[in-house]
């Protein structure tokens, strides 16, 4: 009743487009891939290196802010996200909108 098969493409390619224009103003944001609701951010340093660091800081300061995710790959670089079926544009804004505040708190 609640299309969330139809909204997962929706709302995953604008969190995809969001992050994207969020990678333009942060370099410490290497790459984001990914389909749908099931994203990842890999954070990397100036010279383009895994930064666990900030992958780890970023993930527990979303946690705080009762936002939950994971990190993986081989240097445990790359935020996961993986939100359920009912997430929306608001909530991606949301998201999005946090994730730019603690990039710019790490300047």
């Amino acid at each position: 009743e609640e299309r969330f098969q139809e909204n997962a493409p929706q709302a995953g390619s604008y969190f995809k487009t969001r992050l994207k224009e969020l990678q333009q103003n942060h370099e410490r944001i290497g790459n984001v891939r990914g389909e749908g609701l099931f994203l990842g951010i890999e954070f990397t340093d100036s010279s383009r290196a895994p930064d666990t660091t900030t992958a780890a800081y970023v993930k527990e300061e979303l946690k705080n802010n009762f936002i939950l995710t994971g990190t993986d790959g081989p240097y445990d670089n790359v935020l996961k996200i993986k939100p359920p079926l009912c997430f929306n544009r608001l909530n991606v804004d949301f998201f999005v909108d946090k994730l730019d505040s603690l990039m710019k708190a790490l300047k």
